[in-house]
């Protein structure tokens, strides 16, 4: 009876345990399996968080965050937030500047377009007053702030007056280079004729040429040929301008070209000028010169093109304050330009902005000379870049394909397609890395969808053209590299400080302008003979064809 009461009691001592040993099994496997369920939620979780970055930041996170780094995160256990905060911090690191906030809406992210990316260019379209102009000022503040050197050509002297001059820091003022076709008294002046030491002469003639020829016209092999080695003749010679292209010709004095035959260095121009011209009919530069001189007969344009025979600065301080890309560039200047057609005249303000995106053609490609960790960047902005096309749409095409290298960033804005050649429209979609869309048109936005594409998963899918029909004022799409953004630009601030505007143009004044003389040009009444524009109420084609 003893017996079978302790085996009883050790049958009921083991019932015990293994129902204790199943129940502490089972909280283990529940245990196990919530912690793996956890588990794979977080890796879940971290999946979708670096699978957004990649996705929508792409282009900047593969650069600041490699992959062991991400698996190093996961694999210790950080959460989603954890983890989506330490690559957010890690872009918030790099240098570059903020395009607006991730996402149409009031919560998002920053876009930030890192410096590496600037010098493969930026492409601005929208219709007028959707926000371009806001977005192209949220760029140009932030580097004025950061210390970069930059360049605006402006069609409208407001955006300067008003939306720029007054928002420079007090830091800055000084590098700060107004060029100013109105200013008759101090301009800052920019000579075609004018080669620095770090320029090729041949592709100084090239480029001259270039936009000349479109002012003088289709005059055949002899006229292009006077025109090429007349250039050549006064670039050589220092101190020459547009000015000097009429006595250089002139076949009653020939005082300036026997200078010219006995001065030069280079023995096709003195066979030319000494033999072969001679020999052409006697009005066989009467286009070049009539045409040339209708030009600059415009007192806007004599004015900021042709440095002053007369100045109370001696020669060597009057060339040293001639306008110098490639030194501004190098430096990291502020070279504002005032191209208003109100001003200048459509035609003018086309010819001489379209010699400004030469002379920065020329300029970034001799910075071949510099070391490359030497070459300074330089961002140029230009607004309705339609307007200084033309015959300088070779000079952006290389700038777009070649520029890269020396440093020089193009952000080219504009509102439609159509206004600009299709082979620069081309040469753009081929070349540029940053694209931003705001409302365009229907026709526009079947031509722009496709350059806006997103990589998902190795899968490459593109906008639908009815994304850019709903955007709304300040709302944009941004492509950068193989990521496809939507973009909020946030409003900038709209309070100008007249008075700051006013003693930046002064201070830009006193330091690079050349002061004009003009007692010879003085007539009855007051008057100058500068006061006469022949150019005004004139269609460009009027003067170009």
């Amino acid at each position: 009876m003893q017996n079978l009461f302790f085996t009883f009691v050790l049958l009921a001592l083991l019932w015990f345990l293994f129902r204790a040993f199943k129940r502490d099994a089972e909280r283990r496997r529940t245990t196990a399996l919530d912690r793996e369920v956890s588990e794979s939620r977080r890796l879940s979780e971290c999946e979708k968080v670096v699978r957004y970055f990649a996705n929508y930041q792409g282009y900047i996170a593969r650069s600041v965050v490699s992959r062991e780094e991400l698996e190093e995160q996961i694999d210790s256990g950080s959460t989603a937030d954890i983890l989506c905060s330490y690559i957010f911090d890690r872009i918030s690191q790099v240098k570059g500047i903020e395009l607006g906030i991730h996402g149409i809406g009031n919560n998002g992210m920053p876009v930030i377009l890192p410096d590496e990316y600037r010098d493969k260019h930026v492409y601005i379209i929208g219709k007028s007053g959707y926000g371009k102009t806001n977005f192209l000022r949220y760029m140009i503040l932030q580097d004025l702030e950061k210390g970069n050197g930059i360049g605006i050509l402006a069609p409208e002297y407001e955006m300067l007056t008003d939306e720029i001059l007054p928002f420079i820091p007090q830091s800055r003022i000084d590098d700060v280079i107004y060029f100013n076709p109105a200013d008759l008294a101090q301009p800052v002046v920019l000579n075609p004729l004018h080669i620095s030491p770090w320029e090729d002469i041949d592709l100084h003639v090239d480029e001259t040429f270039t936009i000349l020829q479109r002012v003088v016209g289709e005059g055949g092999p002899r006229m292009d040929e006077i025109l090429r080695h007349t250039l050549y003749a006064l670039i050589e010679r220092p101190g020459s301008t547009l000015l000097d292209i009429e006595p250089l010709l002139d076949r009653q004095d020939e005082t300036l070209r026997k200078d010219v035959i006995q001065s030069t260095q280079d023995e096709q121009t003195r066979q030319f000028f000494q033999h072969i011209y001679p020999q052409f009919p006697k009005d066989a530069h009467f286009p070049i010169v009539n045409r040339i001189g209708r030009i600059i007969r415009a007192r806007f344009v004599r004015n900021c093109l042709c440095p002053p025979k007369r100045t109370s600065l001696n020669d060597l301080e009057a060339s040293n304050k001639l306008l110098n890309i490639r030194s501004a560039m190098d430096e990291g200047k502020i070279l504002l330009f005032n191209l208003s057609d109100g001003i200048l005249g459509e035609a003018a303000s086309q010819l001489i902005g379209q010699l400004i995106v030469s002379k920065f053609q020329t300029a970034t490609m001799s910075r071949a000379d510099e070391a490359k960790h030497n070459r300074k960047p330089f961002y140029l902005y230009l607004d309705e870049f339609q307007n200084f096309c033309g015959i300088a749409s070779k000079s952006y095409e290389r700038i777009l394909s070649r520029a890269r290298k020396y440093k020089l960033g193009l952000i080219l804005a504009h509102q439609q397609t159509g206004q600009i050649p299709l082979e620069l429209l081309r040469e753009i979609f081929g070349n540029v890395s940053t694209m931003v869309s705001f409302q365009v048109s229907q026709q526009d936005s079947i031509k722009l969808s496709k350059e806006f594409i997103n990589q998902y998963d190795f899968e490459i899918e593109t906008l639908e053209p009815e994304e850019l029909l709903r955007l709304n004022i300040g709302e944009a799409y941004c492509r950068i590299g193989k990521s496809t953004i939507p973009l909020r630009v946030p409003k900038v601030d709209d309070f100008p400080n007249k008075e700051m505007a006013e003693n930046i143009i002064e201070t830009s004044r006193q330091h690079f302008g050349i002061p004009r003389i003009f007692p010879s040009d003085r007539l009855a009444g007051g008057k100058t003979r500068l006061d006469d524009d022949p150019l005004a109420g004139l269609d460009p084609e009027e003067v170009f064809d």
